[in-house]
């Protein structure tokens, strides 16, 4: 497998990357003999499964760090705000009864 960037980018081999990108998976195996092209399609399982297990704990690292993430934007939204000015509900209420003396 080749190195690259995006997890859901792998494939076994260069061959198969370049059917793949033109919609033709797995026809190479055609030409293959059958225990050959069974193993290479119990390969392509393998792959599939890693990347469907990573995208799984992608998902759920996401999820779990969202709260965080949310709370983090929302101090520095509420940092960038200039501060209210009073109005008048701001106000402590003004006594109804005031003590003449």
């Amino acid at each position: 497998m080749k190195p690259s960037t995006r997890f859901d980018r792998e494939t076994c081999s260069d061959r198969c990357r370049m059917a793949v990108s033109r919609g033709a998976d797995l026809d190479y195996l055609k030409t293959l003999p059958p225990e050959q092209a069974q193993s290479r399609r119990f390969l392509h399982e393998a792959i599939r499964d890693q990347i469907a297990v990573e995208r799984l704990v992608r998902a759920q690292r996401r999820d779990y760090r969202a709260p965080a993430r949310r709370k983090r934007q929302d101090a520095a939204t509420a940092a960038q705000r200039p501060p209210a000015a009073l109005g008048a509900s701001d106000r402590p209420p003004e006594p109804l009864f005031v003590k003449r003396p």
